[in-house]
């Protein structure tokens, strides 16, 4: 819900220039350097 209202006031969106699709994903490999950015 917070990125659609990101997404509504970004001006490439507002004058359709711009168009995006959310996905949601689980990752399931990562390294051990990138743990601080994976929840």
């Amino acid at each position: 819900e917070e990125l659609n209202t990101i997404i509504s006031e970004d001006p490439f969106y507002a004058n359709e220039v711009a168009t995006y699709e959310i996905i949601e994903f689980q990752p399931t490999k990562t390294t051990p350097f990138l743990k601080d950015f994976v929840l």
